[in-house]
């Protein structure tokens, strides 16, 4: 984590003061943004990992409006730092570059367990991007592990597309609906980390399914 104060309060002057207030007009507008669920958010106190299926290189500024004013920490592959536009706005949001090497990973995770108990961290577990991809793919456990390690809750996030109405009609790619869900917490009767960290896998895919396909996604509400 980055604790330079120079860089905290630049970070922050750019998020409060510009970018939340350009991302809100630009994903609203453009891609015609639609946020389900804030209230599961609001009711985490604390920190978490939040989880999120990975469709569009702007999809971290929907999760950074749904949990505005808390500022989220974003974990990232390395390759996505070089993407234009996209690259640098994670980074002034505040992401951490998964490494790339193995002998780094083990502190990495410890990092992001640390950080996890204070704040919000947002992973990916599906890993790469896969543009508007229709349902959900393979999860890695990384995301997982570091929820049980730290004893939060993940915070589950589905982003689907829709059919553009009115003045989206325009475009000829989905608009997106992002829909948080209730928190879901390790189970310390799983026993070890690892085995907590398998069951919140598959509890999270479960329901992160159901909120894709729009079973459940009424009791959200906006």
């Amino acid at each position: 984590m980055r604790r330079n104060p120079v860089y905290v309060f630049f970070s922050n002057l750019i998020y409060y003061g510009i970018a939340l207030p350009v991302l809100w007009a630009a994903d609203v507008l453009f891609f015609g943004l639609r946020i389900r669920g804030r209230e599961h958010m609001r009711a985490v106190r604390g920190g978490a990992v939040l989880v999120c299926n990975h469709v569009h290189n702007m999809d971290c500024t929907f999760l950074g409006l749904a949990a505005a004013p808390r500022h989220l920490i974003f974990v990232s592959l390395a390759l996505n730092f070089r993407i234009p536009v996209a690259g640098a706005l994670i980074w002034l949001l505040g992401a951490v570059p998964v490494p790339q090497g193995m002998r780094e990973m083990g502190s990495f995770l410890e990092q992001m367990t640390e950080t996890a108990r204070r704040r919000v961290v947002v992973i990916y577990p599906e890993g790469a991007i896969l543009p508007y991809a229709p349902a959900l793919r393979p999860f890695k456990s990384g995301a997982f592990y570091i929820a049980a390690s730290a004893g939060v809750p993940v915070i589950p996030a589905v982003i689907s597309g829709r059919k553009g109405k009115g003045f989206w009609a325009w475009r000829r790619k989905p608009a997106f609906t992002l829909t948080l869900g209730e928190a879901l917490y390790p189970d310390s009767e799983m026993g070890s980390v690892s085995r907590q960290a398998g069951e919140l896998r598959k509890r999270a895919r479960a329901v992160m399914e159901k909120m894709l396909t729009g079973d459940g996604t009424e009791e959200a509400g906006e």
